[in-house]
């Protein structure tokens, strides 16, 4: 389970959502911000009592498409440099989170974690890859070639932090 409040500061290539559009892939509303969020793992900042919620979301694993078995709240905003990124991760058992790893590029697989990929180009080919753990290890990569190259060396600058709370 994604157990973590995860922030993170992303350099920007992104412009503002449009609205919901009843076909094709959702349509996000994205917060124009001129008061940057502060990136520490704590979700408490004005930017994102007023950004939107993105939702509802739905899980891909171990079920494409099943709603998700606990709540979760994304939330984005931007501005003329970075894109910014709030996860609440909330958990009925926040003890049993896992988070071992606090390296970065550290291997995840036996921690709790949340993955992000954004395909800036729309290809479904082609995207950044970026993961944060409840322990604090950040790892990103490049995926390339269709699908068929993972580049896990890449180091991309952006920052983030991650706090378990008594709610996940």
């Amino acid at each position: 389970m994604l157990s973590i409040l995860p922030s993170l500061l992303l350099p920007s290539a992104v412009a503002p959502g449009g609205q919901d559009v009843p076909q094709g892939p959702p349509i996000v509303r994205i917060l124009r911000t001129e008061d940057p969020p502060k990136i520490d793992g704590v979700l408490d900042d004005p930017v994102w009592r007023v950004a939107p919620e993105i939702g509802p979301l739905t899980q891909v694993d171990p079920l494409v498409g099943v709603p998700v078995s606990e709540r979760t709240e994304v939330r984005l905003a931007y501005d003329a440099d970075f894109l910014y990124i709030a996860l609440a991760c909330f958990d009925g058992e926040p003890d049993k989170i896992i988070g071992t790893q606090g390296d970065r590029d550290a291997n995840l697989d036996p921690d709790d974690r949340v993955e992000i990929i954004i395909d800036t180009f729309l290809d479904r080919r082609n995207a950044f890859f970026f993961q944060i753990g409840p322990a604090g290890s950040l790892g990103d990569g490049l995926i390339t070639k269709n699908g068929g190259s993972f580049n896990k060396p890449w180091d991309g600058i952006w920052y983030g932090q991650a706090k378990v709370t008594e709610q996940g």
